[in-house]
């Protein structure tokens, strides 16, 4: 191509093609010309470009020791524009617009549901024992299941692209996940009130559910004392030292989970040459998990009499229903 030399430079980016992995994406910009004898333009310098590579076999281009290496049935293709851009990825756009559209549809569900059962318990005369704080543990939830859910997409999609980044990716989703549910699981069954007992026997296998989804994040623990619909399994009677562990286990989370996570998005958006769409949502998804919660430990911290990361359960209450035990064990050995 007859034009001035340097009007082809590289940033040294590079990924590999996602469709066939013994491909490398190599980005190349075509820098307008700063000199009036220069005619050739950049469009002119593209079509000619793409022109010769995908008849390298015919020209010099097969003769280099590099330029030998280029995928004759790619070519060169230019950058798209946002029309052409959401025109490729409709498909990923309307999947990833319909998860979120769920996600909020069922935050308001459990948001009137939550509500119409404090209506109900307020006609009749009953004090709701929880607190309108802990509605924010249902918003928080479906944040986490959000970010885990396009994180896990990212990893098992389109993290391969950036070879450098694939198993930091795979790190920070297992790890932080086995720590969770090791987390949760020692607390469900670690030592707990009588209360607590009696609770998990009601409970126990629903409450084994919730702790498996704790994996996604820790705090999903704290629905088990949401209260939510006034049913007796969101109303479990944990001790200040297992929501110490939870509350310490969530920061902990995003100090060496979702920080690390966002950090790869950020290289990966910084290092890619061809930027799909599930990148950008999951580093927004990190981006508001992160905000909020941040902000929700520091307003908790500040404000702690609506934490739900202290216990509702006196020790009054305790004895009361050791009393119920106790009851309840005569009974049946009378019976």
């Amino acid at each position: 191509i007859p034009t001035k030399k340097g009007r082809l430079s590289t940033t040294e980016h590079y990924q590999l093609d996602l469709s066939d992995l013994s491909k490398v994406i190599i980005l190349l910009f075509i820098n307008e010309t700063s000199n009036n004898d220069d005619k050739m333009s950049a469009i002119y310098i593209l079509e000619n470009l793409d022109l010769l590579i995908k008849n390298k076999e015919y020209t010099n281009i097969l003769t280099g020791p590099t330029t030998a290496y280029l995928d004759e049935t790619y070519g060169y293709k230019r950058s798209m524009n946002i029309s052409e851009y959401f025109d490729l990825h409709k498909t990923k756009f309307i999947v990833l617009f319909l998860v979120i559209a769920i996600f909020i549809l069922a935050f308001l569900g459990t948001l009137i549901i939550s509500n119409r059962a404090k209506a109900r318990a307020k006609a009749t005369g009953e004090e709701p024992v929880y607190k309108e704080s802990e509605n924010f543990i249902i918003f928080q939830l479906g944040i986490a299941l959000f970010r885990f859910g396009t994180f896990t997409t990212f990893v098992i999609v389109d993290s391969k692209a950036i070879p450098y980044l694939f198993v930091p990716c795979v790190a920070f989703l297992v790890i932080p996940t086995v720590i969770n549910l090791f987390i949760a699981f020692w607390i469900l069954f670690s030592g707990q009130s009588q209360n607590y007992v009696g609770w998990f026997a009601r409970n126990g296998r629903d409450a084994v559910i919730v702790a498996l989804l704790s994996g996604t994040n820790i705090d999903a623990l704290l629905m088990l004392k949401s209260c939510f619909a006034g049913l007796d399994i969101f109303n479990a009677p944990f001790n200040d030292s297992s929501l110490k562990r939870i509350f310490w286990g969530a920061c902990a989370e995003i100090i060496f989970s979702e920080i690390p996570q966002f950090i790869i998005q950020i290289l990966y958006i910084n290092s890619s040459v061809l930027l799909g769409p599930i990148p950008i949502f999951t580093s927004a998804s990190l981006s508001l998990s992160i905000l909020t919660s941040v902000i929700s430990k520091i307003y908790f911290i500040r404000f702690k009499e609506f934490s739900p990361y202290l216990s509702r359960f006196t020790e009054e209450e305790d004895k009361n229903s050791l009393q119920k035990i106790g009851i309840l064990n005569y009974a049946i050995i009378c019976l």
